[in-house]
């Protein structure tokens, strides 16, 4: 096709373009006009044919708000244990109970979670248990094996994660092989706890002592992971499956919720996760800045 013949067949379906050929896009925006390869039509795409485009940072956080999509954000941080960063992480606006310093996303049971930057393993804490009484209410399952990690490179990003409600984890390799690291009865007994390293809590740290040679659950604790690796998988509270998120960052200024004698680190703040952060689904063919985390779940679920 000569360039004359091209330029009049792209002035002729420009014309029926603006007639009403391109029809809106599912969720109501126009979309976006581009010129094919060989330049002799035009293509219509909307964000949503593209998952939003997923090499975007933040591209699936309207898809995590919403009821309808299988892995979703759920519950937030209490605003009042946010010390570092926006407070308010948006809707969902499910009301937190007081101290929450964490963000659930819901997800299907035994979902991979992934490890959203590179990771050092410092702690864990195995807390799961057939069921867990309050008042008179009786809750089964009650998953809820929680790892902890710090940052690997902290040039620009210096912080600790834990994730809890875990079902597995492959980080526990000897979980519910032996007896000292398996699912107890009831969540309130506290015999048969393992743990080991440091679990950050809503305002003090706690420290437990680690032999990788008698280590019931079989943890290495030191190992690094790397971003996108399988961490954990997804556990469930009752009928609700999901998994907690907490995030403490480094700050300038002390904590002021945190408790000075039975604190790790002063100045490591909680965070509202799904603001705080940029966010970005994983690809290991894909850049990542330093500032930007993966999401933990594979994209391609939603």
């Amino acid at each position: 096709m000569t360039l004359l013949k091209k330029l009049l067949l792209l002035l002729t379906l420009s014309f029926f373009s603006t007639q009403g050929f391109a029809s809106s896009c599912p969720d109501g925006s126009e979309p976006t006009k581009t010129v094919s390869d060989d330049g002799s039509y035009f293509v219509y795409k909307c964000a949503s044919d593209s998952k939003n485009n997923t090499e975007e940072v933040n591209s699936l956080h309207k898809l995590l708000r919403q009821e309808s999509t299988i892995i979703r954000f759920g519950t937030q941080a209490d605003i009042n244990m946010v010390t570092l960063g926006p407070k308010d992480g948006g809707y969902p606006k499910y009301p937190p109970y007081n101290g929450k310093n964490s963000l659930n996303i819901k997800m299907p049971l035994t979902t991979a979670v992934l490890a959203p930057l590179d990771l050092e393993f410092i702690g864990y804490k195995n807390r799961s248990a057939e069921m867990r009484k309050r008042g008179n209410k009786i809750t089964r399952p009650y998953d809820d094996i929680e790892i902890c990690f710090k940052s690997v490179n902290n040039e620009v990003l210096s912080l600790v994660m834990c994730i809890y409600h875990l079902q597995s984890s492959p980080l526990l390799p000897n979980f519910s092989k032996n007896e000292k690291c398996g699912i107890r009865p009831d969540w309130d007994i506290k015999k048969n706890v393992a743990k080991a390293g440091l679990i950050y809590y809503e305002r003090t740290t706690g420290v437990y002592s680690y032999s990788e040679m008698s280590d019931p659950c079989g943890a290495k604790l030191g190992n690094v992971y790397r971003r996108g690796e399988v961490i954990g998988y997804s556990g469930a509270v009752g009928n609700n499956p999901h998994v907690g998120f907490r995030f403490k960052v480094l700050g300038k200024e002390p904590n002021p919720l945190s408790s000075k004698s039975r604190i790790k680190n002063l100045y490591l703040h909680w965070v509202q996760p799904s603001v705080f952060f940029k966010w970005k689904c994983f690809d290991p063919n894909i850049d990542f800045d330093s500032d930007v985390l993966a999401y933990p779940f594979n994209c391609n679920l939603i």
